[in-house]
């Protein structure tokens, strides 16, 4: 479903948008609970995993690139990922990452997913928590400044 344009974007001189609430851009796009598209997706995910881990081929690194404060993809990761590397943009974006991998309790609720994905591995999504916040990770800022340094 296409989504309104919402307070938790703000837009620059150049027409580029940048996320200034985290959690408000998660209240709006994730909704409490899983919608089909989400659970489509970690599905999606959860089989792909499941043959990675059929072939033995753990990947020991996940890396997510331009994820924003989502999470949901490196929980379903953390099945067959160790560690895992996520890149951003937005600062914010990364501060509520770092909350999520902490525990912190003023992160966003990420509970409905660790749920689901624990009803895929036939387990519980306490467990599955356990697991996503036992893995190593790196949150690190993607510099997206482009400098021309080809001299004419």
């Amino acid at each position: 479903m296409a989504r309104s344009q919402d307070s938790t974007l703000k837009f620059d001189h150049e027409g580029g948008h940048v996320l200034s609430d985290p959690q408000g851009y998660l209240k709006y796009f994730w909704p409490e609970e899983p919608d089909s598209e989400c659970k489509f997706i970690l599905k999606f995910l959860h089989d792909v995993y499941a043959t990675v881990n059929e072939l033995h081929q753990r990947p020991r690194i996940l890396l997510e690139v331009g994820g924003g404060p989502v999470v949901d993809k490196l929980i379903s990761a953390s099945r067959v990922a160790q560690s895992m590397i996520h890149l951003d943009a937005s600062v914010d974006a990364l501060i509520e990452v770092s909350k999520v991998i902490s525990g912190n309790a003023d992160a966003f609720d990420w509970t409905s997913r660790f749920n689901f994905i624990g009803s895929l591995e036939h387990t519980s999504g306490e467990h599955v928590q356990h697991r996503f916040l036992s893995r190593q990770f790196l949150v690190g800022e993607i510099d997206l400044s482009i400098e021309d340094s080809i001299e004419s």
